[in-house]
């Protein structure tokens, strides 16, 4: 069993790694979803004099008493990124291999279903984690329908693509 978790882990996460490159960098439909700010530099002056150090910021923040009928905002801000992308890539592809252990752990418990039902699972599973992730952000800070639904999508092709490949060899051991 620990041959076939590693095998998929490995195989799973450069599945993975592959369709998320090829998502992100050669599909249009995340940049399709993403803004930029109209006068970015003043954006850059604003956090850089409000946000002293890297995290996750809100407006209206957390110790806000009254709820605000104007703008939201919910921003992931890094005060220094890397020169280099080359840690980034090499985490990203260490946390593919990560989702192809577990998707494999979960598939070597999938006793009686079919091939097809295996890749049905997966899917389900991977559709249901990301609307798990992505949805509260919908309600609750009103991240934009057609971000969501790419996101969602992404994730529950992804999860296809890891119960194509992984279903076909990781099944659970006979019963004894």
């Amino acid at each position: 069993m620990a041959k076939t978790l590693i095998k998929g882990a490995l195989l799973g996460g450069i599945l993975l790694f592959v369709w998320g490159n090829v998502s992100w960098l050669m599909l249009p439909w995340h940049d399709m979803t993403l803004h930029a700010f109209s006068d970015e530099n003043a954006v850059l002056t604003a956090l850089q004099a409000n946000a002293p150090s890297s995290g996750i910021y809100t407006y209206p923040g957390p110790k806000t008493t009254s709820a605000a009928a104007g703008p939201r905002a919910f921003l992931a801000y890094c005060t220094g990124a890397s020169a280099s992308m080359a840690p980034s890539i090499i985490a990203y592809f260490l946390l593919q291999v990560l989702v192809g252990l577990l998707v494999t752990a979960l598939l070597l418990r999938t006793r009686g279903l079919s091939y097809w039902g295996k890749v049905g699972f997966v899917t389900l599973a991977a559709f249901t984690a990301s609307v798990v992730c992505f949805g509260p952000f919908s309600i609750w800070w009103h991240f934009a329908t057609d971000f969501q639904l790419v996101e969602i999508a992404d994730v529950t092709i992804s999860g296809f693509l890891l119960g194509l490949v992984l279903a076909k060899w990781a099944s659970p051991e006979p019963a004894a």
